[in-house]
């Protein structure tokens, strides 16, 4: 199971930052639903776009709101 990620050069050296999205976050409930885990963590929610102007902002919360919603809904 993999995050997507990308790779920067800063003034320090290179980093490498993760992050979840839709499939991975996706793959991640299915795993906690097989195995029958009750829950799942957040960091950062305040990170999605809620101010309604940008619509892949819009359509990417809806997306990772609709995954969190599916996993609930099945568990």
């Amino acid at each position: 199971m993999a995050s997507p990620f990308f790779n920067y050069k800063g003034a320090d050296g290179t980093r490498q930052i993760w992050y979840d999205d839709v499939q991975s976050l996706r793959m991640k409930y299915e795993m906690a639903s097989s195995l029958e885990l009750r829950g799942v963590g957040f960091w950062n929610l305040d990170t999605l776009d809620y101010s309604g102007e940008d619509p892949v902002g819009i359509a990417d919360t809806n997306y990772m709101w609709d995954a969190v919603h599916d996993f609930f809904v099945s568990a």
